[in-house]
């Protein structure tokens, strides 16, 4: 799928590689600026690193480089959806200074 953003610039794709074997990845792109976008953002979409290979700096890694990619943009900040219940992301993300400022709520509809 993200084999087709490789060359856009408005799109970031890392990865991880070992022997030419993929491992790891991040995907992340600039927002289009829109009516209630007042500073300029960026997106992480996708982080992801093989079970074997976690808890060896590889998602820090790609996180440090997409960060990178985001002040060469000049991009003021970094948006990330993140699982409640994913707690070892959310701590990922925690170490690297991003803070809650939504939350979403949902109802689930039983049959009743």
């Amino acid at each position: 799928m993200y084999e087709n953003y490789v060359e856009d610039s408005e799109k970031c794709i890392l990865v991880a590689e070992e022997q030419q074997e993929i491992f790891g990845y991040l995907y992340g792109y600039k927002k289009e600026k829109d009516a209630t976008t007042l500073l300029f953002e960026a997106r992480l979409d996708a982080l992801y690193v093989r079970e074997e290979y976690r808890h060896q700096g590889v998602a820090n890694a790609l996180l440090v480089s997409f960060k990178t990619w985001v002040k060469e943009q000049n991009l003021k900040s970094i948006e990330v959806c993140v699982w409640n219940e994913n707690t070892m992301a959310r701590e990922l993300y925690c170490k690297h200074q991003f803070v809650s400022k939504m939350e979403i709520l949902k109802y689930k509809m039983n049959d009743e």
